[in-house]
């Protein structure tokens, strides 16, 4: 397949003049409006080649965030972490907490919950994890969205759509990608952005007839009380107060051990 055409550019001047809110601006997904045809703009016979239209240019956007996003991993060096099935398991219960997430990530479970200490390599991960899912991408596919969520103003109703505004992308695609494809939501820093809503049911993901959204959350262990899992549980169908203990899973990283710094 033929890769999209390069990304336009508003203008072809030096950085110099830009502020620097302007020059660290993502690279922008579009640069020009898009003009969007309605359906009642067209005839029952030119429908199903506008919508042919609109997926094709939505998979072009996701070709062209995927690079970047390839582009922008900066990693020379990545010690896979261990990790535990909880904060009261043992610490020789180890397991590759890569291995517990490619479970998670081909499984039923809908949220999966990482912990760790302060400098346990949970935002490294993340992007670790982000880095090999755009690596594996296949158009139609799960997009990975790694979400920094400090940065983010409205998590708790607009999680996917804020993060899509990020890379700029145009609202009409929001609204289909939301809609019609596949997400996993890399949210890192749960902790840092003061949270304590449950994302997975204020962003109503998961609901009846929408498609089908795997949500990984790293957290610092201190930051949870006794009760945290409330926090994260996805709520059961049709059960606004039922939590749905099979479709959460839980890992906590362990320290790295001298072998693996070495």
């Amino acid at each position: 397949m033929s890769s999209p055409p390069p990304i336009p550019s508003s203008s072809t001047s030096s950085d110099s003049g830009k502020t620097v809110a302007e020059r660290k601006r993502p690279h922008s997904i579009v640069e020009q409006p898009v003009k969007v045809r309605r359906v009642g703009d067209t005839t029952a016979d030119d429908y199903e080649l506008t919508q042919g239209q609109d997926v094709a240019f939505i998979d072009s956007l996701i070709h062209t965030l995927r690079g970047q996003r390839l582009d922008d991993y900066k990693q020379p060096v990545y010690i896979f972490p261990m990790a535990k099935a909880s904060l009261s398991a043992s610490d020789y219960a180890l397991f590759p907490l890569m291995d517990k997430v490619k479970d998670f990530l081909t499984g039923s479970s809908q949220v999966m919950l990482v912990l760790g200490d302060s400098g346990a390599g949970k935002s490294t991960f993340n992007r670790h994890l982000e880095h090999e899912l755009w690596q594996g991408y296949k158009a139609g596919g799960r997009i990975p969205l790694f979400i920094n969520l400090p940065a983010l103003e409205k998590t708790e109703k607009e999680l996917i759509a804020e993060q899509l505004r990020i890379y700029r992308f145009p609202e009409t695609q929001i609204q289909e990608l939301e809609q019609h494809r596949q997400f996993v939501l890399i949210c890192d820093g749960y902790d840092e952005s003061q949270l304590s809503s449950n994302l997975h049911t204020t962003n109503l993901l998961n609901r009846s007839g929408q498609r089908d959204t795997k949500m990984l959350i790293t957290c610092r262990s201190q930051y949870l009380g006794p009760e945290y899992r409330i926090r994260f549980v996805p709520k059961a169908e049709g059960g606004y107060h039922q939590a749905a203990d099979d479709l959460y899973m839980e890992a906590v990283i362990a320290p790295f051990s001298e072998k693996q710094i070495e």
